[in-house]
């Protein structure tokens, strides 16, 4: 396999638990880890891509971690209600979510591909 090739597998191996770490996890240190590992090797897993999820996952971390106060992210900047929506072209994803714990902070944003 050449370097920078994408793979791709129909059932799941890592890249989905490393997705859930990137997006999910409190510890900046192992949520970093996660990212820089999915962006390591290019790859696709059913309908994930390591790329994408290496993208989201930093898109989520800069708004949780607006709110870091020694090293921790409070509920109030925890996030939910994640969407990542697929333009047409192929090249842009369209992400929202919620922040805090009311439905009254709405995030959204553009990720290029």
């Amino acid at each position: 396999m050449k370097e920078g090739e994408k793979v791709f597998v129909f059932e799941m191996q890592t890249l989905t638990p490393l997705d859930n770490i990137a997006k999910k996890c409190r510890d900046p240190v192992i949520r970093r880890k996660a990212v820089a590992l999915l962006r390591r090797r290019p790859m696709r897993e059913g309908i994930r891509d390591s790329l994408l999820s290496a993208k989201v996952g930093e898109w989520i971390m800069g708004i949780e971690e607006e709110g870091l106060v020694d090293g921790f992210i409070g509920e109030e900047w925890r996030t939910r209600g994640m969407s990542v929506r697929l333009e047409e072209d192929g090249r842009r994803a369209r992400v929202s979510c919620w922040v805090g714990v009311t439905d009254s902070d709405r995030r959204e944003g553009i990720i290029e591909l």
